[in-house]
């Protein structure tokens, strides 16, 4: 007789820090080998490859689901970065994040001085570049760092071979170094050795390695050390860059891309060549944002769907497939609700208008976050997952499946008491002395299971779906 395949237990290991709001992500991104999240809370979360301290733990130990970095609860944004350095085939291993106090913190990896430090040591903990409090945006490069202070000045600090630190040279610097003396930067973005930046009337900049015409130029593919100023347009409003192509949104909600295009990553509907300057993907005037990753691109409209194209070897497009590429937008069937988005290297995230985060596409060293370190080719959740317990040394665990479920979720033990929670807290029912729970009655969406598990009372978040 054929038994039947015995479902897999999801395992989930609960973060020690309590969050009093279990809709738990704010803002994330996904980098090369290694994410970094803020919570609802304010607090800061990473995962993934540590080789470098870049997931800011204090350690080098690697995760495969999210921990949190110390226990401050009042950070504002963080960056990781995206991609390495092809040429020198090193980097991609540093973080950065701002405190609501306008104050900058960076570890991870420091080869280039690309943490600001004023040394090339790593660090595997956040250390305040600085005194000052002000700041209020900042972007990692594979090597190099940019950000802005609130007095809308532009800096850099990192390697600078091909002028991507905009200073006027190709001189590296380890410390903060004022970009020109403009004191209007709006937006910024950086990726593979270039940079795009938008000042308040509108109007786009580029500067860095411009290979693949990635700076917006026509007929001059030469590398910039200044920020320089692309077309006459001063309609934009957004911008992104990826591995030697570029992305922007207008003020009308079209969206326009050039640079490198041999996987379709630019959404034009055919692959390969370049393009060197801003070309509308579409006629649509309904897009809201735009992230770019090594080779693939993903959008999001205005009515909340998600949209992907480019590069797809590795489920980055979320296709349940492994299409070499799409040279033109595919919708993302399982996106829908998104309200922000992250194109790594070769994986992908979606933060959805509940708060839940999802992710896809490789996962080297755990890099999405969802506790294994396997291929997925459609969006699965990052379980937000928490515990009172006191006892630090032995954090309570709750293992249960399915996970999304359709109803019935099976726990891997039984439970004195579980309640099963709307995402304000409010109690929907409770059992006694089970390991059955069934959410069959419930509409789909997030949830929460509270449960007393080896003295500890656990907190975890579950899908109907």
């Amino acid at each position: 007789m054929i038994r039947p395949a015995r479902p897999l237990l999801v395992f989930v290991l609960l973060a020690l820090a309590y969050v009093s709001n279990a809709q738990c992500w704010r803002q994330v991104v996904i980098g090369q080998r290694h994410s970094a999240a803020v919570g609802v809370d304010g607090s800061l979360w990473t995962w993934g490859w540590n080789d470098a301290g870049q997931l800011g733990s204090g350690t080098n130990t690697p995760v495969n689901f999210p921990q949190q970095v110390g226990t401050d609860l009042d950070w504002a944004t963080v960056s990781v970065a995206r991609e390495w350095d092809i040429a020198l085939a090193e980097g991609g291993i540093h973080s950065a994040a701002i405190k609501v106090d306008g104050s900058l913190w960076t570890w991870g990896s420091n080869s280039h001085g690309q943490l600001g430090d004023g040394t090339t040591d790593d660090h595997s903990a956040p250390a305040q570049v600085g005194a000052g409090n002000i700041w209020k945006d900042v972007r990692c490069g594979p090597l190099h760092t940019i950000a802005l202070r609130s007095d809308s000045t532009l800096w850099a600090w990192g390697y600078n071979f091909y002028g991507q630190l905009g200073t006027g040279n190709t001189v590296e610097v380890h410390v903060p170094t004022q970009v020109g003396t403009a004191s209007n930067w709006w937006r910024i973005a950086t990726s593979e050795n270039h940079c795009l930046a938008l000042m308040s009337d509108g109007s786009l900049w580029s500067w860095g390695l411009n290979n693949y015409y990635q700076l917006g130029f026509y007929n001059d593919n030469n590398n910039k050390v200044v920020p320089t100023h692309v077309g006459s347009s001063t309609a934009w409003r957004s911008i992104d860059a990826g591995t030697h192509y570029s992305m922007a949104l207008k003020n009308d909600s079209t969206l326009w891309s050039w640079g490198r295009n041999d996987y379709g990553q630019l959404g034009l509907g055919m692959a390969g060549g370049y393009h060197p300057v801003p070309q509308q993907v579409g006629t649509e005037s309904t897009w809201q944002a735009v992230s770019c990753g090594d080779g693939h691109t993903l959008a999001q409209r205005t009515d909340g769907t998600l949209w992907g194209w480019g590069f797809n070897y590795f489920g980055q497009l979320g296709q349940n497939n492994t299409t070499w590429n799409f040279p033109s937008p595919q919708n993302i069937p399982s996106g829908a609700g998104s309200r922000a988005i992250s194109a790594g290297n070769h994986g992908s995230s979606s933060l959805r208008v509940d708060s839940t985060l999802w992710c896809w596409g490789n996962n080297p060293e755990g890099a999405l976050g969802v506790g294994d370190q396997v291929q997925h080719n459609v969006p699965v959740p990052v379980v937000c997952s928490f515990s009172t317990s006191l006892n630090v040394a032995t954090p309570a665990t709750l293992r249960f499946h399915p996970q999304p479920t359709a109803g019935p979720l099976q726990l891997d033990r039984i439970v004195d008491e579980a309640q099963v929670c709307d995402m304000n807290g409010r109690i929907l029912f409770t059992q006694r002395n089970t390991a059955y729970l069934d959410l069959s009655f419930l509409p789909d969406g997030p949830y929460l299971l509270r449960a007393s598990v080896s003295g500890s009372l656990v907190h975890v978040r579950v899908v109907k779906r």
